[in-house]
Order: C-alpha cells, then structure tokens, then sequence
C-alpha cells in the first residue's frame, strides 16, 4: 500500500539514505525544512517502507517545489508523479497556482506530464580558481536593517516573487552594493550557494568576485549575458545545465538581474 504523509524528524536516518550521486548533500536543506513554518515536506512509504520525499516552499502568492527525491529501488512505479502532484495539489487548495521547480534530468520528463513548462535554464560552473583580487571596492559594504526595504525590492523585481519570509532569515553576514546610497546589488552568502541580485553588471560582477574569493562553483540563468562573459574572462566553461520549469501563471522575472542562484530548490 501506498501512503503520502508529513516527513517527521525521525525519518532523517532514512532520508540520508536518498542522497543523489552529484548532488550536494541533501541533509542540510532536509532539517531546514523540517525546522521551517513555510516548508513542507511529506514522504511516500510503500509496503510501510519510505520510498520517496518533497517538499513544498510557500512565498507569498509562489511556491517552489524542492527534493523530490524517489529511492533507486522504488522508481518507474510512479512514485515520482504522486509526490508531485501532491504538492501540486496541496498548493492549490491554498490558492497558489504559480508554481517553480529545477528539473533533474529524471524528473523532468515526470513535471512535463503533469502541465509544467521550461522557462529558462541555468548554467552550472565548477572548480573555479579563486578570485584572489584586492579588496572589495568601498561601494559593497555589510548589509544593515536601513537596506532591508531596497533588498526586498530588488529581489522582488528580479525573482517576481514576494519571498522576504525566507530572505530576511539570511540578511545577516550579506553584503549590498551601493550607488549612491541606492541598492543596486546583494549577495547574501548564508542562503545556499550564496544568492546575488544585481540591477547592472558593475554591481553584479563585483558581487560575484567578492563570492568567488571563497566559492570554487556558481550558477546563473543563461540569460545573464553579463555573467556569462565573465566567467569566460575567468576560464570557466558551464559543465552542466538544469532547467527552471513553472507551472500557471508565470510571475514577471528578470533572470539577467540573478548573478548567482540560491540552489536548486529554489533557483
């Protein structure tokens, strides 16, 4: 028998079991959503046995799809097309309809099934050199509370999405770029893979040479031309692309405005 339940903190010893060869561990992501008021994530067992996982992160009016996840010994009995429509489903019966998820090259042929379209893709960079250039120029600073309204109106202008519940729990040790004491960028190296917004390439490239001091990988929407020839200045060639698919109504984004990506369960 099959059955869809809420994933519980005794299930994490299970869990770690699902790690994906290439992905980055998935156990930190796992107990913050399990620690998390507007994440959600829900298991499958099968014959009383855990054979799947997901989970869904609410934004205000968007929502993401995130870890979907079926154990090797468990895939091709539609496991996958259960835990998806699920949090589909769950969405909706809160009234959200946009709907955004980073297809793996396993899930993508399921979300295509069940109405979901790609929107973009991102570029995925790896074994960087570090960027060991001189200090920071004196336009990027920490980020303080006075910035909290501009990085909320930036992000909201690049992602489309109003998600200052969950950006404002990593404000702390980001940095912005000012311009004239306007925000222009920030990068906020305690969310994922460290996410930077950036309004124009000085603040975007900036942002990026301040991450890639300490970060050996990156990643960005193809859309981001200016990102891109940097990195090719650099010598760094994308080894991969995953695609960003939505579901509904497509909220406005501008994906040139993203200089790096959260992470894969959030783009």
């Amino acid at each position: 028998m099959i059955y869809i339940n809420a994933l519980q903190q005794t299930d994490l010893d299970v869990v770690s079991t699902f790690q994906p060869s290439g992905w980055p561990d998935i156990m930190p992501s796992i107990r913050f959503y399990l620690e998390t008021p507007f994440c959600f994530p829900l298991k499958v067992t099968y014959n009383n046995l855990i054979a799947g996982i997901g989970t869904g992160i609410e934004h205000n009016g968007s929502g993401w799809l995130a870890h979907i996840i079926v154990h090797p010994d468990y895939r091709n009995k539609g496991i996958g097309t259960i835990i998806t429509k699920t949090l589909m489903d769950n969405f909706k019966a809160k009234g959200i309809s946009s709907l955004y998820l980073l297809a793996s090259d396993l899930g993508e042929r399921v979300y295509e099934k069940l109405g979901f379209v790609t929107q973009s893709q991102y570029l995925l960079f790896k074994d960087i050199t570090p960027f060991s250039n001189a200090s920071p120029p004196p336009n990027i600073i920490p980020a303080s509370a006075n910035h909290i309204a501009q990085i909320a109106e930036l992000d909201k202008q690049a992602s489309g999405e109003d998600r200052m519940l969950h950006l404002q729990l990593f404000l702390k040790g980001g940095y912005v770029y000012l311009s004239d004491n306007i925000v222009n960028g920030f990068y906020l190296p305690g969310w994922g893979e460290g996410l930077i917004i950036a309004n124009n390439s000085s603040a975007g490239i900036a942002l990026m040479q301040l991450r890639l001091a300490t970060k050996n990988y990156a990643a960005f929407p193809s859309e981001n031309k200016d990102a891109i020839a940097f990195m090719h200045q650099i010598g760094s060639s994308p080894f991969q692309s995953v695609k960003r698919m939505c579901f509904g109504p497509s909220m406005p984004w501008q994906p040139q405005y993203l200089y790096n990506r959260i992470r894969g369960n959030l783009g």
